[in-house]
């Protein structure tokens, strides 16, 4: 054995005793792939992502809370009044989300960097929609449900999701109806179940 793995390894030939594969080897044909082969639900899929997203009940929602906050911090004594504040809109409200999630994407080190100057490193989608100080006070005062009738610790009602919880159950309700399950599907490992402890 060993005299022919010499002669196979140390062979200064460059014959090759290789056939070739067999008549019944083949390569696999694999036929072109259509929009309904990739998104079962196609006309989910437009340009318009964010509306699926973003139910107009929601949005409205959400406009009337973020604007509700910032009244409710202005009328604490203490806080002096913003006069950079402006109402939000549901379309200005629309651009601020998907640029958030845009963000998700398209990682950077800080959010400031997505109007960066230089324009290797800047977004231009992103600085062409909304300028970054104007971004920073949504953020500031962004919100999707009444803070002032969130319930207490120990309260009846209390719910530590409660600041998000209109969020999920939109987003929960939207998935079911604009996805439409292929026949091949995997189970993410968050979703079988665990002997952990979730405090919510």
């Amino acid at each position: 054995m060993a005299d022919y793995l010499d002669q196979l390894f140390n062979s200064d030939s460059d014959e090759s005793e290789f056939s070739g594969f067999s008549e019944f080897d083949s390569d696999i044909e694999v036929g072109d792939l259509s929009d309904e082969d990739i998104f079962p639900n196609a006309e989910a899929a437009d340009d318009n992502w964010t509306d699926d997203f973003s139910p107009l009940r929601l949005l409205q929602s959400i406009v009337g809370h973020t604007n509700g906050y910032f009244d409710l911090k202005m009328a604490q004594l203490d806080l002096p009044t913003d006069l950079r504040r402006q109402d939000t809109t549901e379309e200005e409200m629309r651009a601020f989300l998907a640029i958030n999630i845009l963000m998700d994407i398209n990682q950077l080190p800080n959010a400031k960097m997505f109007w960066s100057s230089n324009p290797f490193i800047n977004t231009a989608g992103i600085t062409n929609t909304m300028k970054c100080n104007r971004f920073q006070k949504l953020v500031q005062y962004f919100h999707v449900e009444d803070w002032s009738t969130e319930p207490g610790r120990g309260e009846p009602g209390y719910n530590k999701l409660f600041k998000v919880r209109p969020v999920m159950e939109s987003v929960s309700r939207t998935f079911q109806d604009i996805y439409t399950l292929n026949k091949e599907v995997s189970i993410d490992e968050a979703m079988i179940a665990f002997t952990g402890r979730i405090s919510f």
